[in-house]
């Protein structure tokens, strides 16, 4: 767990640096794998922290998935808006199978832009199915946990809050 924050940008990268390493050197696999949730202002990091340490679990074997949440949105958004006819395509099961499986899961960035009641439900049940297996997902966002609850529901801030996921602030300028 990480102590008070730091005012640097630059020590708190470091800081994460050494507390994801932490994370991978255990292999993430002792008897409570960890997750994370890592928040903050565009441009610093999070994306390339999440990407780094879904590498580095790779290289350990581990099933990887790296989807955004834009992305993963868009499906499950098609679900509910297309027709019959449209048999053929993926059901809500194989789609959220496709996030399930992995051992290692990386949803970035989830967006501010509100969602629908079906699309909260279903990253909620995602994240649970995913905490009770002992699955390790990473979040990143713009959003701090409160915003969450308010951008998606009360219910899924809760199940990515200190219980379950470790939350890590980014914070500076945007440096890309």
């Amino acid at each position: 767990e990480r102590g008070a924050r730091i005012d640097s940008p630059f020590a708190n990268q470091r800081d994460i640096s050494t507390s994801l390493r932490r994370l991978v050197a255990s292999d993430m696999g002792g008897a409570d794998p960890r997750s994370v949730f890592m928040y903050g202002p565009t441009g610093t990091g999070k994306s390339w922290f999440a990407a780094a340490l879904l590498r580095e679990l790779a290289e350990r074997k581990w099933s990887v998935r790296w989807v955004t949440a834009r992305d993963m949105l868009r499906e499950m958004r098609s679900l509910f808006q297309r027709g019959e006819s449209e048999r053929d395509d993926l059901t809500e099961l194989e789609i959220m199978r496709r996030y399930e499986a992995p051992r290692a899961l990386v949803i970035n960035e989830l967006p501010r832009s509100s969602v629908s009641a079906f699309v909260s439900e279903s990253i909620e049940g995602l994240i649970d199915y995913r905490i009770s297996n002992k699955l390790v997902t990473i979040v990143t966002s713009n959003l701090s946990l409160p915003e969450v609850g308010d951008a998606y529901s009360p219910q899924l801030a809760s199940r990515l809050g200190p219980r379950n996921f470790n939350a890590i602030e980014f914070f500076g300028d945007d440096i890309r």
